[in-house]
């Protein structure tokens, strides 16, 4: 059995615990299913990247990739898996890789297709940490900027591209 040894509570707290790993799959009437290779190919075809007001409720590609206009693929895996796949301490389910390696080669593969996504400097704030040369913070590492991730290839490609289901 898989443990988990850290986990949130209701307010995105983190405390440590001792358990197996909880899955809920299927239990939220929201998210009945896991995204389908028609799902996919219907999110490649979106033109353009974002649009205004950059937030939950923008048509395009990200959301329908990552975001809550219904559910972007993303957040439809995390909500289908339930569980320890939900919350802020959704790391502790191995499925969080796959998914995000997954969302990863979709947005790859709309690159190839799109070309890249650049915003300009003078968009909006609320672009901030997405136009092409704002830094990005972590807690790990300097800081880095779009620009310098947007040619990933000197660290991983993929075999496949899309999904051939």
């Amino acid at each position: 059995m898989f443990r988990v040894r850290i986990e949130s509570n209701a307010f995105a707290a983190l405390r440590t615990t001792d358990r197996g790993l909880n899955r809920e799959l299927g239990a939220d009437p929201d998210a009945p299913t896991l995204p389908t290779p028609a799902t996919e190919v219907d999110t490649l075809g979106q033109i353009p990247y974002d649009t205004a007001p950059w937030n939950r409720s923008s048509l395009g590609f990200r959301n329908r990739l990552e975001g809550w206009l219904s559910f972007g693929m993303h957040n439809q895996v995390h909500v289908w898996i339930g569980g320890d796949m939900a919350p802020a301490t959704s790391p502790n389910d191995p499925v969080f890789y796959l998914n995000h390696c997954n969302v990863d080669r979709i947005w790859e593969a709309w690159l190839v297709d799109q070309g890249r996504y650049v915003p300009s400097q003078s968009e909006s704030a609320q672009l901030a940490m997405h136009r092409l040369n704002d830094p990005m913070y972590s807690l790990i590492s300097q800081p880095t900027t779009p620009a310098q991730m947007l040619d990933v290839s000197q660290f991983y490609t993929y075999d496949l591209l899309r999904s051939t289901a």
